[in-house]
């Protein structure tokens, strides 16, 4: 039944109810097992979901579907499998779109301690933000390449933050004090 079901999950308005009813089967099938049925119904469930979304050519659904699946990954362990989903999202997105998508991409890469990736990931995010989530993210580029021992980049960052920001508190403060510190 599942396998059918496979078949159904993408493509059409009624996608989401095909994935809805298709876990709502793998629980009633797995309905009363044990632990390792459990996980077994979760891996169908997580299969089913993956189908659905490499099968979506909707942008909007399968970019709801995609974040979705980030977060199921997510809450199984797999964080860098969601950040890889996210990542795809965001590549589907029309420029200025996707700023939670880009938070929650960011939020991961923090929590994994990837600092590299983070913060190439925030320097192709400033591009495509507007606004105050464009100077969030200007300002977080700008701490972290000066953490990583990359200072002038850093300043660079701070000061084009400026130029488009005048007077923005969080980012002026740290380009004063650097600039006070190289004389």
């Amino acid at each position: 039944v599942l396998a059918l079901l496979e078949k159904a999950l993408a493509g059409h308005p009624g996608a989401d109810a095909a994935l809805a009813l298709s876990e709502t089967i793998a629980a009633r099938i797995s309905e009363g097992s044990g632990q390792s049925d459990q996980r077994k119904r979760e891996s169908v469930g997580l299969d089913l979901l993956r189908a659905a979304h490499a099968a979506e050519y909707e942008p909007l659904r399968r970019g709801r579907l995609g974040r979705r699946l980030a977060e199921t990954l997510e809450a199984r362990g797999d964080m860098i499998g969601a950040v890889a989903v996210l990542e795809r999202v965001l590549a589907e997105v029309a420029p200025g779109e996707g700023e939670r998508v880009r938070s929650e991409r960011a939020r991961l890469l923090r929590t994994l301690g990837r600092s590299g990736e983070l913060t190439a990931a925030l320097e192709r995010d400033a591009g495509a933000l507007a606004g105050e989530a464009r100077l969030a993210v200007l300002a977080e580029h700008a701490t972290l390449l000066e953490v990583a021992g990359e200072a002038e980049k850093a300043l660079d960052v701070r000061l084009m933050a400026l130029a488009e920001f005048p007077g923005a508190p969080p980012v002026l403060d740290e380009a004063r004090r650097r600039l006070e510190a190289t004389g």
